[in-house]
């Protein structure tokens, strides 16, 4: 048979999706062609959906040096890079497509995807555009340009994007599921919060009530990685009912095209050897969450435990901390998100525990699926997960409020103090104001959350702050996203002006800056305002390590109540405001009255290295309750 034969038997192959039938085809077309670009190419692309992407791109590249134009060949050399984890070689190879002519809506689709990916959402901004002129009927284009303005915080065209994605193609999933529950990164004020919520828990209904439809052949499975929720957290409702619809809604769709990581998992007899332990994050690196949890993996007594560490999507060039050294077993994954479902599985874990689930999409598709016996979510974003498959929640006491157990649907294990051996900062010579601009004179009140994390109810707190002390300067730190940015800035002049206040005589913005230029300019507070409703976590220890007073409120869940917590640890509960009225006196004698200011500075010195860092009662309680988990007993508070 010639290699034309070979070349059309192997097409008519991969139309039917018998991809690996359609490799060898081409494989042995390209042997007696080798000089033929097509058949390269079509190997090339068989390999690519057969999940073989290092060869793909050899036989992509076989086929481009036969012919340097071909864009095509550079377009799936693109997809065949970023599946096999290699995103910066996917933006090369996309460009070049583009540059060789090979511009229709896919292929600036698939480059929008990559820049995203690479978190450079103008550029993505951009792509996507150019997607939606190449083909005003390509329904993807729309939800993609939508999600990217959505992420800048530019939300003035956002629904309408995703309804139109949705009229052209109503089994557009990513339209579907960001279109009914999209949140705003910054909430205008309390009606506009209320109504998003009213909106959001709308939506959530309706997706619930039609989730067979997306079950169907033509929907992206993958559209729902383009959702996390992550910003419902922040509005400081109830929020486990809407968490369990949605990740019911979530897990069926899912489960209808991946059922066999769906099935239930019986555990293995661990008498005679250790218990194994798998953690997965994408954040095994410095960041807040290893922060947390890094003692759970490098402290796990090895004598009982194997522990592996699997690190979704690690960023290049990034530091890991050593990340081989903390874990018996490290495993950096780079692919397509069910290689990694498969990876995990094949390791056989009897206990998987997810860092978080909420901030990643990638984490929640894996969490949705039973790839251990025994599968648990610890506190880095604390909120329930509303998964199915998500046997335990591993809080901490000290922030847990009574009753807590109703706001989750996991059974709530809460370990001693704040649930983790965090390692305290250690405090740099502090900044003088002058160095950031600040005036050395005024009584200085740092609001040091995420610009997104203060709560509108922040708002007439700060303004009566501002009327009980003339001379207060709120001290915060830009989002960086100059649509979040602005929004934050006319919320907060708003509010100041109705109360009779100058904003700008109050308002003072910070630039973003580095971990270690933060810890120096944040020392130059007065007072720390902690936020409501979702208060400060790793802000709040480092400002208890750099000795810096903070005021805080409790909430109604344990998102609410971290500051609370480790005051609490440490014996300081004085500091804990009974209300929002005490809150504003407590931050305003603090911030005036400089042997309060020392008092609580004292306190700190003598307490924190002793009840709050380096604290090792949680890491035996959590020890005690894997021992439990795999011996079918509950865990500690469980």
């Amino acid at each position: 048979m010639n290699s034309a034969a070979l070349r059309q038997r192997g097409l008519d192959k991969l139309r039917v999706g018998r991809n690996k039938d359609a490799s060898a085809l081409f494989e042995q077309a390209a042997r007696l062609a080798p000089g033929d670009r097509e058949c390269w190419y079509y190997l090339g692309v068989a390999l690519v959906r057969s999940g073989q992407f290092d060869a793909a791109i050899r036989a992509l590249d076989r086929a481009i040096r036969l012919d340097a134009g071909f864009g095509q060949a550079y377009f799936w050399k693109g997809r065949a890079c970023l599946y096999g984890g290699d995103p910066r070689g996917s933006l090369s190879s996309l460009r070049q497509a583009i540059r060789s002519g090979y511009r229709s809506a896919l292929v600036w689709n698939s480059l929008g995807l990559v820049l995203e990916q690479l978190g450079d959402w103008e550029e993505a901004e951009r792509s996507f555009t150019h997607a939606m002129r190449a083909d005003p009927r390509d329904s993807a284009a729309y939800a993609n340009l939508a999600r990217v303005l959505h992420h800048q915080g530019k939300d003035e065209r956002v629904g309408a994007l995703y309804r139109e994605a949705l009229k052209l193609d109503p089994n557009n999933l990513k339209a579907a599921v960001c279109g009914l529950l999209h949140l705003p990164v910054i909430f205008r004020d309390r009606e506009h919060l209320a109504s998003c919520r009213a909106r959001y828990l709308s939506g959530v209904d309706e997706l619930s009530s039609r989730w067979k439809s997306f079950t169907g052949p033509g929907v992206r499975l993958n559209d729902l990685l383009s959702y996390d929720a992550f910003h419902l957290a922040y509005q400081g409702g109830d929020d486990r009912l809407p968490r369990q619809r949605f990740g019911e809604f979530y897990t069926r769709v899912l489960g209808a095209a991946r059922s066999q990581f769906m099935r239930s998992m019986p555990q293995r007899p661990v008498t005679g050897r250790r218990i194994r332990i798998a953690y997965v994050s994408h954040f095994l690196r410095e960041h807040t969450v290893f922060r947390y949890f890094r003692r759970w993996i490098e402290a796990a007594d090895r004598d009982d435990f194997e522990v592996f560490a699997f690190h979704l999507d690690p960023l290049e060039g990034v530091y890991d901390d050593g990340m081989d050294r903390i874990a018996e077993h490290y495993i950096p994954f780079r692919g397509q998100i069910s290689a990694a479902a498969e990876a995990i599985r094949a390791s056989r874990p009897d206990i998987l525990v997810y860092l978080e689930v909420g901030m990643y999409p990638r984490h929640m598709w894996l969490a949705s699926m039973r790839l251990a016996p025994v599968q648990c979510v610890a506190w880095g974003h604390p909120e329930t997960t509303g998964l199915p498959n998500i046997d335990y929640f591993i809080s901490a006491d000290n922030m847990e409020p009574a009753g807590a157990d109703a706001h989750y649907s996991e059974r709530l294990v809460r370990l001693p103090g704040i649930g983790v051996d965090y390692a305290a900062e250690r405090a740099p010579t502090p900044a003088e104001p002058g160095e950031f601009g600040l005036p050395p004179e005024r009584p200085l009140y740092f609001c040091a959350q995420s610009l997104f994390k203060i709560h509108v109810d922040m708002d007439a707190l700060m303004a009566a702050i501002a009327v009980r002390d003339p001379e207060a300067l709120f001290v915060f730190f830009r989002d960086g996203r100059p649509a979040v940015d602005r929004v934050f800035q006319e919320r907060m002049r708003q509010v100041f002006s109705v109360h009779g206040l100058d904003p700008e005589h109050h308002l003072f913005f910070l630039d973003r800056v580095s971990a270690g230029q933060y810890l120096r300019v944040s020392q130059c507070a007065d007072v720390m305002l902690d936020s409501l409703h979702f208060s400060g976590g790793r802000t709040s220890l480092d400002a208890f390590a750099c000795g810096i007073p903070v005021i805080t409120c409790e909430g109604d869940f344990a998102r609410g109540r971290q500051t609370a917590g480790m005051l609490r640890q440490m014996g300081m509960d004085e500091w804990i405001a009974r209300d929002t009225a005490d809150y504003v006196e407590k931050a305003v004698a603090i911030a005036h009255q400089p042997e309060l200011r020392g008092r609580f500075r004292g306190q700190l010195a003598e307490r924190a290295p002793r009840y709050l860092f380096g604290d090792s009662r949680p890491l035996e309680a959590l020890e005690t309750f894997y021992r439990q988990a795999v011996g079918g007993t509950t865990g500690p508070g469980a």
